[in-house]
């Protein structure tokens, strides 16, 4: 069985979270967590076991040709996250993939500045994944190309099944230190 475009974005309608306010208050909330030197672009949860969430951020320069990106895994507790690892795409290729690939969601296209590619984390269809939502959130273009901030979850389907497909590929990319990128600013 097939997502089509349109059944997803019937779907993905369905799957926002609260009001546009609480979409504002993630990005606010991501942005303020900001390292020095880095501008949010986008985050990605995981409702398993305990919320696991991961902020992805872009280095205010350029290093050579490719923009990097930072990313920081959290755990979320009721005093707020709590770090569990850093990476960057230097040291992890798979974070420029999954950077790439969201923004090639169906029904929720991030606006991510410097990606040009197409995706290739595609999930398999096949029966509904166990457990609790996976949830997306960042800036987006409208169909005008006017700036929106989005949040979305899902309990089953292509957004959870692909939250879960980007925690397996960033998997062996963590560490405890934050990356030497962001020690040069």
């Amino acid at each position: 069985m097939s997502v089509k475009p349109a059944a997803f974005l019937t779907v993905a309608a369905a799957c926002l979270v609260g009001s546009t306010a609480s979409a504002q208050t993630l990005v606010e909330q991501s942005r303020a967590r900001a390292p020095a030197g880095t501008t949010f672009v986008a985050g990605f949860a995981n409702h398993v076991n305990s919320v696991r969430e991961v902020e992805i951020y872009s280095l205010n320069r350029a290093t050579g040709v490719e923009l990097v990106r930072v990313a920081r895994r959290s755990r979320r507790t009721a005093d707020g996250p709590v770090v569990e690892g850093w990476t960057d795409s230097s040291a992890c290729p798979a974070l420029t993939q999954v950077v790439i690939d969201m923004t090639n969601l169906p029904g929720l296209q991030l606006s991510i500045p410097g990606v040009t590619a197409q995706s290739s984390l595609r999930p398999t269809p096949g029966p509904a994944t166990i457990g609790g939502p996976g949830e997306v959130w960042g800036l987006a273009r409208q169909a005008d190309n006017a700036f929106a901030t989005v949040h979305m979850t899902a309990t089953v389907g292509f957004l959870k099944d692909w939250v879960g497909l980007a925690e397996e590929a960033l998997a062996p990319c963590w560490t405890d230190a934050e990356p030497p990128v962001l020690e040069r600013r």
